[in-house]
């Protein structure tokens, strides 16, 4: 038995012109099969030329797709007018000494050899697609601002961006232990929250706590953690994280600042860029008598004007342009 996949007379050969019933009979899913002397005459003189005889060919059926050409010629995948399949090719024995009448062993070695090319092919596509995939998948996170960490017992993965993040290269935050890494003060929230997580599965939640930095410092983090844990191609706790250190920062200040606004004893005001008054604080109230629904939008001149000279307010606006409040 010679295989003629590398045959050149073979290749490139148009159904249209050649053999225009097999291109609906194969995409059907019905084998040819017979005699080469009683086969129409349009496809009797190009098989007759390779000195065929006899004939047996069978599509390969791949999830309502006909695929594969490993006799007669390669083809490209297109699809049918009027059929759900997507027409590849087929696979066939041919007889040059004599007139055979295939029998049908003959017929189920080669749909059992069909079938084997289509299971092959399904598993070299879906192994494609899977090493795309993750290819893809690993490209985005290594180049993601945000940290990326797989954890389920350990540490699974650790992404480029925890080094910048948190000083440690992938292959350090491997080998490190999540729980002496979280502040004390944060970590027993943190476990509750986590084993409530590992109920529920695809579940995803956001928290904040402190992580050790590198250099001994604590970082305060914002975390997305997803449950993925039953997903077989993760298996893992992803918490997507960023450095929020700076922004709780600036928060405590701000309630640092609003604390002593309410505190102080000196009557104190907040006005925008134009002058005009937005807040007061309680001492305010209480020693000028005016309420903050009295003076909001008002100029400060207006309830001083005969206590301070114009030089006073022109300075005070000319601070408040600049400084925006």
């Amino acid at each position: 038995m010679t295989s003629q996949i590398n045959n050149p007379d073979l290749q490139s050969v148009s159904y249209a012109a050649h053999c225009p019933r097999w291109y609906s009979t194969l995409a059907a899913g019905v084998s040819i099969t017979g005699l080469v002397q009683e086969f129409p005459e349009n496809e009797r003189a190009d098989l007759a030329s390779q000195g065929i005889r006899s004939l047996l060919v069978l599509p390969i059926q791949i999830e309502d797709q006909f695929w594969g050409a490993t006799d007669f010629e390669e083809t490209r995948s297109r699809r049918l007018p009027g059929h759900r399949q997507a027409f590849w090719g087929f696979i066939g024995f041919d007889d040059c000494h004599t007139d055979r009448v295939w029998s049908l062993v003959e017929q189920n070695i080669l749909r059992t050899t069909a079938v084997a090319i289509g299971h092959a092919y399904i598993r070299r596509r879906a192994e494609a697609a899977r090493r795309a995939s993750e290819r893809r998948f690993r490209e985005m996170i290594e180049h993601a601002p945000d940290g990326i960490v797989l954890l389920d017992e350990t540490i699974r993965y650790a992404s480029p961006a925890v080094e910048r993040i948190l000083g440690y290269t992938s292959e350090e935050a491997l080998a490190l232990d999540p729980d002496r890494l979280t502040h004390p003060e944060d970590l027993p929230p943190l476990l509750s929250l986590l084993n409530d997580l590992l109920g529920q599965p695809g579940c995803v939640v956001t928290t904040q706590y402190r992580v050790r930095h590198k250099d001994g410092s604590w970082r305060w983090l914002e975390s997305t953690i997803s449950n993925l844990l039953a997903e077989p191609s993760v298996g893992a706790l992803v918490f997507n994280f960023r450095d929020i250190t700076e922004r709780r920062r600036a928060e405590a200040r701000q309630r640092l600042a609003a604390a002593v606004f309410e505190a102080a004893r000196e009557a104190i005001f907040v006005a925008d860029a134009d002058g005009k008054i937005l807040a007061v604080n309680p001492a305010f109230t209480t020693l000028t008598g005016y309420a903050e629904a009295q003076v909001r939008g008002q100029s400060p001149r207006l309830l001083w004007a005969d206590r301070q000279p114009e030089a006073y307010f022109e300075a005070l606006e000319r601070t408040a342009a600049r400084e925006g409040v």
